[in-house]
């Protein structure tokens, strides 16, 4: 295929709602015209479906899309980041054809859930390989409910929670408790353990973005066009007593919760971090992930269907 039909291919089927829309008045214009000719709308044949286009244009009821496509395309483009308009193609092609009396697509509006979801399903990822699969399994599961969940592209190379980082388990928590007395630096050592973020930004994070239950952190995303969204961070279940501790202890010196959390534990150069994670016989993971960017950040979920093995059904 040349680049010219491939280009026209992308401006045709990355489209978000508005234009969707105008695509499904060419299918029901297209239906009508088979109905009246007696001929059974889903059946129809390539050619039967030709011959009654060409009756709709005789009859001045052009059943395509109406409008400067290619105009509205790069409108689109200007509204929508590359990432979300390549998510939307997936789902476009794939699952959304219903023509019930949903718009689609259209966003999952919880971003912050879909972090947390995310992270949950790495928290305790043994392996990259084994996130990795937890996370196309995932993908491949909402899809069936008409969800598109889009990944960062380069997932299999990213680093982050449950990519490239010490897998953090009891023991793990176990073995912090037993040899790192400071509780800001046990702190430290595991949450540089389940993250693999640098320390300069593990120690800005602020002691109130800690979740009440330490269950999770956010992290701010950085400003400009291309903004990164607040990243959402999820503690793994045996790590959330070490920083919970940490603040309680930062708490109880009169240390206002805007100030920073794990700073006392990652020292100038993360000397300190590094000399608890000898201590404690644990290897850093070796990685230059921003916070802020990390691959949970930039996830998106879009609706684009109905459920696939119920069909017409609502979405949850």
């Amino acid at each position: 295929m040349d680049a010219g039909r491939v280009h026209r291919a992308w401006e045709i089927t990355q489209i978000p709602t508005e234009l969707w829309e105008l695509f499904s008045k060419r299918h029901s214009q297209l239906d009508e015209t088979l109905r009246a000719m007696g001929l059974d709308a889903a059946a129809a044949s390539p050619g039967q479906r030709t011959l009654a286009a060409d009756r709709s244009r005789e009859a001045k009821q052009d059943p395509g899309a109406g409008g400067d496509l290619r105009e509205a395309w790069w409108q689109q483009e200007d509204r929508y980041s590359e990432h979300i308009l390549r998510a939307l193609v997936g789902g476009l092609l794939c699952v959304g054809r219903g023509r019930g009396t949903h718009a689609f697509p259209q966003p999952l509006a919880d971003e912050t859930g879909l972090q947390v979801f995310l992270g949950g399903l790495v928290a305790d990822a043994v392996s990259r390989r084994h996130a990795l699969a937890r996370l196309r399994g995932a993908q491949a599961g909402a899809l069936l409910h008409g969800l598109l969940l889009a990944l960062p592209e380069d997932l299999p190379q990213a680093g982050g929670p449950g990519l490239g980082t010490v897998p953090f388990g009891a023991a793990t928590a176990d073995r912090i408790r037993a040899r790192i007395a400071s509780p800001v630096h046990a702190a430290a050592l595991a949450t540089a353990l389940f993250t693999g973020g640098e320390p300069d930004e593990l120690a800005d994070i602020p002691i109130n973005a800690l979740a009440q239950d330490a269950a999770t952190f956010t992290v701010s995303g950085a400003g400009g066009r291309e903004a990164a969204k607040t990243a959402v961070f999820v503690v793994p279940e045996p790590a959330r007593p070490l920083l919970a501790a940490a603040r309680t202890f930062l708490i109880l010196r009169g240390t206002p919760p805007h100030k920073r959390l794990l700073s006392l534990g990652i020292g100038k150069d993360a000397a300190r971090l590094r000399a608890s994670a000898d201590v404690a016989g644990l290897p850093l993971p070796v990685t230059e992930q921003s916070l802020a960017r990390s691959w949970q950040a930039p996830a998106t979920a879009w609706w684009v269907g109905t459920h696939l093995h119920h069909p017409g059904g609502e979405h949850p």
